[in-house]
């Protein structure tokens, strides 16, 4: 087969051409220090990469939805403390009121502090953060209790996940806390004779018997303010755990990012010494190929001349 002037041009042309194209991809390795930038380069690499990437935007997600139950579960404890605090008081007033020593103005002035202690009860039960009211389950978008103390919200707990695997739950139904309360007859008051009593009833049941001097009413709401005090201990014991654990999934998180980022680097990333030693030989290889292009084509117009 005879070799052609126009044959040689095209092989000359094919072989410069593929030296720049693998001097250029050296040349973006050595400044990125990527190996692996598209599908073509390496495509069980690239493959492997996207997979760790849609792990590391998973990472990042589960990030901030920790970060919002992170500050949902911190301002609850906050609550449940002072609604503890609140009960504990309301106790010691009871307390006080059954004493046989205090007169019936006394039991008054005790009844004055108690219905405080209801009001500020209530403004607690109805803690909203960022109009994401806390204790209405996944009613939560209007005040759970409202002036009387009735339930409005349901029993729906949030649980999500804060990192691969680990799931808490970031809210408390308030039912739970405060109690439920119905209003069966539809006028917007509480209704207890047929259910349990919230503590807002026990509260009012507690003021309503201060006005009476009734000791022995005073006497029978011991019982009821010992409950709410353990169910708001439990609830606020049972926030801390979740509050914890969304904490520690922080260094979860941060130790499977760096185990996946380090994977990322030995899949699709180039040492730079490596990447500067190929960058050398594309280089050499470039410029050998050019040489010889000029070599030849001086060889063809040489002898065209005879």
């Amino acid at each position: 087969m005879r070799v052609t002037d126009g044959m040689l041009f095209r092989q000359i042309n094919r072989n410069v051409r593929v030296a720049k194209n693998r001097h250029a991809d050296t040349h973006q390795m050595a400044q990125t220090g990527v190996r692996v930038s598209r599908h073509s380069d390496d495509p069980v690499s690239a493959s492997k990469s996207l997979v760790i990437q849609n792990s590391l935007s998973r990472l990042e997600s589960q990030s901030r939805i920790a970060a919002a139950a992170e500050r949902h579960l911190a301002t609850t404890e906050s609550v449940l403390s002072e609604a503890e605090a609140l009960v504990r008081r309301a106790t010691e007033l009871a307390v006080q009121g059954a004493s046989d020593t205090l007169s019936a103005r006394d039991r008054q002035a005790l009844g004055l502090e108690v219905d405080q202690i209801k009001q500020q009860m209530l403004a607690l039960s109805n803690t909203d953060l960022g109009g994401v009211y806390l204790f209405g389950g996944n009613k939560n978008l209007q005040e759970p209790y409202n002036a009387s103390g009735v339930y409005q919200g349901d029993a729906g707990r949030r649980e999500v996940e804060v990192a691969p695997g680990l799931k808490v739950t970031m809210n408390v139904p308030g039912r739970a806390v405060f109690g439920t309360g119905t209003d069966d007859d539809g006028d917007g008051t509480l209704d207890v004779a047929s259910g349990e009593k919230t503590l807002f009833g026990v509260l009012d049941d507690l003021k309503t018997a201060m006005d009476n001097d009734d000791s022995e009413a005073i006497s029978g709401s011991l019982d009821d303010l010992q409950t709410y005090e353990t169910k708001v201990l439990g609830a606020r014991v049972g926030v801390g755990t979740w509050l914890k654990t969304t904490l520690s999934a922080s260094n979860i998180r941060t130790e499977i990012q760096t185990a996946l980022e380090q994977e990322r680097a030995r899949t699709v990333e180039i040492d730079a010494a490596e990447a500067f030693s190929k960058f050398s030989q594309t280089q050499f290889s470039l410029e050998a190929s050019i040489a010889q292009a000029q070599r030849i084509m001086q060889s063809i117009s040489s002898s065209s001349l005879f």
